[in-house]
């Protein structure tokens, strides 16, 4: 079984939400692993929140809640109730605790905000950072689904951030990963046009960050007549792409193409984003 952890204020749209637990469902059931849901519990409840419980209640999920006692009617159907003062330890616990063995367990976070330092996801953000110190995984769920990382530093001993080295390297553009992270999300939007690289609205500033280290204006896309059946990517991030028309196939790294009154677009996409697209 997979445990999932759904914490944070931030909205998804009610199609997105019910394609992403569809998806999260057929996947469990394909792999004879069902899931389950730990959900937040509060007094007023946001629309995701209400969409997320009824979904679950609907579909007949087991889902347990998490809060502080002041939750709304909303909740009712849970199975278990944890009842804290604080959030982040006891989360960390039940994710510890609550999963069999071999199970896993992850956090599902809904950013209020684009900007990570935003003070309405200050809690949020303070429960991810002891999740991924207890070595967990961390997804946002209304950010493409992608993984959250982390890394701690200790203040006190003034250790420095650590790296992978070819995270460290310049891009085509002369941008490092810190003179990315110390600008705003209107300077990251720039950097990204400058690169060709189109994100949805409410992309988080992290994504844009991993976005732009990892594509650059050098990624040259050729597109075959669709008569062909056959529309390649040469290079994406170093590697070959290929989807087929009809019944698409997905080799290597993803990456959705746009043809629309004879211009191509192109934007490299998560595993599950593709997942989702082919089978829409």
């Amino acid at each position: 079984m997979t445990m999932h952890v759904v914490l944070g204020d931030g909205l998804l749209p009610a199609k997105e939400l019910d394609a992403l637990l569809r998806d999260l469902s057929e996947r469990a059931t394909e792999a004879d692993d069902p899931f389950w849901f730990l959900v937040h519990g509060k007094p007023e409840p946001t629309a995701t929140d209400t969409a997320l419980v009824k979904w679950l209640i609907d579909e007949g999920v087991y889902y347990e809640m998490i809060s502080d006692g002041s939750e709304s009617d909303l909740y009712e159907g849970y199975q278990e109730k944890y009842t804290v003062k604080r959030l982040a330890p006891k989360v960390v616990s039940l994710m510890q605790e609550r999963p069999e063995e071999g199970e896993e367990a992850h956090l599902l976070a809904l950013f209020a905000a684009d900007d990570p330092d935003a003070e309405e996801d200050r809690w949020l953000n303070d429960v991810i950072q002891a999740v991924t110190d207890a070595e967990f995984t961390v997804l946002a769920m209304n950010d493409g689904m992608q993984e959250i990382r982390i890394v701690s530093t200790d203040e006190d001993e003034g250790d420095d951030e650590v790296v992978d080295d070819d995270e460290a390297e310049i891009v085509s553009e002369g941008y490092t990963r810190e003179a990315l992270e110390e600008m705003d999300l209107d300077g990251l939007k720039e950097v990204a046009a400058k690169l060709g690289i189109s994100l949805p609205p409410r992309t988080r500033m992290a994504t844009y960050v991993e976005a732009i280290l990892g594509n650059t204006k050098d990624e040259e896309v050729e597109v075959i007549d669709l008569d062909e059946g056959v529309i390649t990517a040469p290079t994406v991030n170093g590697e070959a792409v290929t989807f087929t028309t009809g019944n698409p196939v997905l080799v290597g790294a993803a990456m959705m193409i746009v043809v629309y009154n004879g211009t191509v677009m192109s934007k490299a996409i998560t595993d599950d984003q593709a997942r989702t697209l082919m089978n829409a």
